[in-house]
This record gives structure tokens, C-alpha cells and sequence, in this order.
């Protein structure tokens, strides 16, 4: 018993810290859009009045937090549009 608990211990201590703790998750991008097309989107938005270096650089060092807060907007917006539909249709 102590055996197979001290080979656990030793597995779990000699697998790489990124198996067990997703650092870098796999960006969730939008089907049919590539990582790079997503990012060239990204890193052209400008907002008014905004200097385009410094927007580019903020859509540059925010991207892939961007991505991230992308999917759970994009459901929650497919949940709101469908019930709305429902509520449309009765």
C-alpha cells in the first residue's frame, strides 16, 4: 500500500507542472477564422481619438485575453438571441 502511494507521489511530482496546471490554454478562436486572421483583426481596431501605437500595441499585449473573453460573450449572446426567439415564436 505505502508502495503504489509513494509511486502516486513520485508520478505526480515528475509530471511537467503544464499538465497539471494549463497555463496557456488553447485559444478558443471563432470557427472558420485562423489564430493569425483573428489577430490582425485585433490589432487593427482603433477607437476614437486613441493613437494608432498605442492601440496596436494594447491589441497586441491583450490578445489572447481578448480571445479568451470571446467565447463565453459569444455564448452568452447565442443564449440571450435564442430566447428571444422563443419568446418571438411563443
Amino acid at each position: 500500500m505505502i508502495k503504489r502511494i509513494m509511486r502516486r507521489i513520485r508520478h505526480e511530482l515528475t509530471t511537467p507542472p503544464e499538465k497539471l496546471f494549463p497555463l496557456r490554454p488553447a485559444l478558443p478562436v471563432p470557427h472558420g477564422i485562423s489564430e493569425k486572421e483573428l489577430f490582425e483583426f485585433v490589432t487593427t481596431v482603433r477607437v476614437a481619438d486613441a493613437p494608432e501605437q498605442e492601440m496596436r500595441a494594447y491589441g497586441s499585449h491583450d490578445f489572447r485575453r481578448f480571445v479568451y473573453t470571446l467565447e463565453p460573450l459569444a455564448k452568452l449572446f447565442s443564449t440571450i438571441n435564442a430566447q428571444k426567439s422563443s419568446d418571438f415564436l411563443g
